[in-house]
């Protein structure tokens, strides 16, 4: 079965911030097909020509395409349902979106094996 297409597959993302940190909250992420990938791509690209509130917007926009929702609805990775606004900062959700766009299977049991 194609990883996107695949429930229970999902991408566990730390930040690069919390990576040396004792306590390192993990975000659960979708795996994107192709169309997926190149849509938040443009939402992305969109951001550079964007004034700074609208790009903010359109970041945030992107990360819940990318974010594994509960059957309630709400985000995996979030405690008592919070907005990711009110949880991360602008560059913590573009890591996220871009993280979970450019992943690829096997790469982080790679970078840890070398």
């Amino acid at each position: 079965m194609p990883l996107a297409n695949d429930p229970k597959a999902e991408i566990k993302i730390i930040l690069d911030s919390d990576k040396d940190k004792e306590a390192q909250p993990l975000f659960f992420c979708r795996v994107l097909t192709a169309r997926q990938q190149r849509y938040v791509l443009e939402m992305l690209s969109e951001t550079a020509t964007l004034p700074a509130v609208a790009a903010i917007d359109k970041t945030f926009e992107a990360l819940d395409l990318c974010l594994i929702k509960n059957v309630d609805g709400s985000r995996k990775s979030f405690p008592g349902g919070m907005d990711p606004m009110d949880y991360l900062t602008a560059a913590e959700a573009m890591e996220l979106v871009t993280r979970t766009v450019n992943w690829l299977p096997g790469l982080d049991d790679k970078k840890k094996s070398v």
